[in-house]
């Protein structure tokens, strides 16, 4: 999943994929980054982050949503690289 959308500059919202399977998934850097007129992620609260090892820079560049709580409640200790953009799209709850 690293950067799939990254680059989408003109897109204004994303599809729903709250029902993605992201079982075996390991990286997702960049997945949402430079999505610059996205306003609101999508709700991605359910998805199953285990094998995740990189999530660096998820919505870097992302500066119209607001703070993104759907990826609060992820598992998130075996992930190498979560550090926080400079605006903070996204929240990790300890």
């Amino acid at each position: 999943m690293n950067s799939i959308f990254d680059g989408c500059k003109s897109l204004k919202s994303l599809p729903d994929i709250s029902k993605w399977k992201t079982n075996n998934v390991k990286n997702m850097n960049g997945l949402f980054k430079g999505c610059k007129e996205v306003e609101e992620l999508p709700d991605i609260s359910n998805w199953k982050t285990k094998n995740v090892k990189k999530i660096h820079k998820l919505s870097y560049g992302c500066k119209k949503i607001k703070k993104n709580t759907n990826t609060k409640y992820w598992k998130k200790n075996h992930i190498n690289n979560y550090k926080n953009d400079k605006n903070k799209e996204y929240d990790f709850d300890d």
